[in-house]
């Protein structure tokens, strides 16, 4: 098939303060195999070297943008000046310190702009943590969608927590006027997970979809990165993209199995970031796991951020006496007295239940398989989140709290932050 090299498409790339990784990440946008590209670089207030490289490359290369910017505490803003700059046909983002592989864009003008489709999605990125790389694909076959098509792969409203579209910028290919039109409707003050609410409400407005699989996206997992700091501000923007997506909604008029993926897109966010807040309000049972009542002592399975947001809860008091805390890939982490151990520490220790502390529904599958058929351990004792136990009633609290402690923080109240 040729490909039409007419197309242009722009590349919205927001920095702040990445210099350490900023060269790979424009080097592989500047060397991919279509060459029809609009490069912005928006460089938000970036105090490091990142805005003297985006200068430097602007003037090696007609195609690059630079625009400098004052950082005004979010991404929003650096993309909203990102859409109202690009005039290519479509617009795709990559984050400041990610990067692409070389085809990329190519894939994505010969495989998916021929399409029409309002938005195109990239399905498949790598996470890097140092050196290694894990591959993310979920599961969705290529092809043509409807919006009410599309909005079925959300959030399964049935099974805790299975996501088989990425929300994230650099997985979709957006034509500019839509692009435009959902960017400018982003909150000012939402700090994170504003890929979120685009993603959403683009859903919303789009008439088409188009999938396709190309993993060229290379997702750099830094622990310094806003998205991955827990604190005040960013526990604070999980209200606000509750109710702009709750608007969208609203507006669409949509059915209530959506409202039960945003239940559970909201809930998973808030354990991520402040398990503590359900810990807090909620008494009977270790949220979301009904099956463990309080009193029971537990192993927690898990060490990723779900893992050591339960431990840094459970281990404040004696509610949930805690036995062990498991991980199949041993990290160096100390909570309340505790580090991850092997499975085969679990022999070790009494308990009453394993709480699976693992959001992907279909990854804890796995862990609980592990478990039954490897360490012969008693189904009954093995809890994984239940769908049934998420409260929309608890998550309105919880939410209500964070957004009073916003308010607080606006009129001067301490903000927490790291």
């Amino acid at each position: 098939m040729s490909m039409n090299n007419d197309i242009l498409i722009s590349i919205i790339v927001p920095i702040y303060n990445v210099e350490d990784y900023l060269v790979k990440c424009i080097e592989s946008i500047i060397n991919q195999t279509y060459r029809n590209l609009e490069i912005i670089l928006v460089d938000d207030g970036s105090t490091d070297g990142s805005g003297r490289i985006c200068d430097t490359y602007a003037g090696q290369d007609s195609r690059i943008v630079v625009i400098h910017k004052e950082n005004e505490g979010t991404v929003v803003g650096a993309r909203k000046a990102g859409a109202k700059a690009a005039t290519g046909e479509y617009v795709i983002g990559v984050d400041g310190d990610d990067w692409i592989g070389n085809t990329r864009i190519e894939t994505l003008v010969r495989k998916g702009v021929t399409s029409g489709a309002d938005m195109i999605y990239l399905n498949g990125r790598y996470i890097q943590w140092g050196e290694e790389y894990a591959l993310e694909e979920p599961q969705i076959e290529n092809g043509y969608y409807s919006s009410d098509e599309i909005c079925s792969y959300l959030q399964d409203a049935d099974v805790c927590f299975v996501r088989n579209l990425f929300p994230s910028m650099g997985c979709w290919g957006i034509k500019r006027d839509l692009n435009l039109r959902i960017q400018m409707m982003i909150d000012d003050r939402i700090l994170t997970t504003s890929d979120q609410v685009f993603f959403w409400l683009c859903l919303l407005e789009a008439d088409s979809i188009y999938v396709l699989r190309e993993t060229g996206y290379y997702y750099v997992m830094r622990q310094t990165s806003i998205t991955h700091l827990p604190g005040s501000r960013t526990r604070q923007s999980i209200p606000l993209v509750y109710q702009s997506i709750k608007e969208g909604l609203d507006k669409h008029h949509c059915n209530a199995i959506m409202y039960r993926r945003l239940l559970f897109m909201i809930t998973r966010m808030l354990i991520e970031v402040d398990y503590d807040i359900f810990y807090r309000h909620f008494n009977g049972f270790l949220y979301p796991y009904s099956s463990i009542k309080e009193g029971s002592r537990i192993i927690v399975y898990g060490a990723g951020l779900t893992g050591i947001r339960i431990m840094e809860s459970v281990t404040k008091d004696n509610k949930y006496p805690v036995s062990a805390w498991i991980d199949q890939n041993v990290k160096d982490k100390e909570i309340g007295g505790f580090s991850p151990c092997a499975p085969e520490h679990i022999h070790e220790v009494e308990y009453d239940y394993i709480a699976i502390a693992i959001q992907d529904f279909t990854v804890a599958k796995k862990v609980k398989v592990f478990l039954l058929t490897d360490l012969n351990i008693d189904e009954s004792k093995i809890a994984c989140m239940d769908p049934d136990a998420i409260s929309q009633e608890l998550l309105d609290t919880c939410l209500s709290s964070t957004d009073m402690q916003m308010k607080k923080d606006e009129t001067g109240g301490h903000n927490g932050l790291i």
